[in-house]
């Protein structure tokens, strides 16, 4: 269901007359596994807590490709490596 939501998102989107920059598909994917990686390294915080290094991947993908490309890449990774 996510993935359905997630495809009627970006197919919205790319209708819209401002469009959505979409990235190809092997880039995609390379951002999806990067975001799965990020989200699963988890740092200890010196006040207690964790904190993920998603950012680090995802900000670069809202600079390039936009904020809808950057979240649909962050759910994707979070949902990846919840599972694993």
């Amino acid at each position: 269901m996510p993935a359905a939501a997630a495809a009627l998102i970006v197919a919205a989107g790319m209708r819209a007359p401002q469009g959505v920059a979409v990235p190809p598909l092997e880039i995609g994917v390379a951002l999806v596994a990067l975001a799965a990686l990020a989200d699963s390294v988890a740092v200890p915080l010196a006040a207690g807590g964790y904190v993920s290094l998603a950012s680090l991947v995802l900000l670069p993908v809202m600079v390039v490709y936009g904020p809808i490309s950057a979240a649909l890449a962050a759910a994707a990774g979070a949902a990846a490596a919840s599972v694993c």
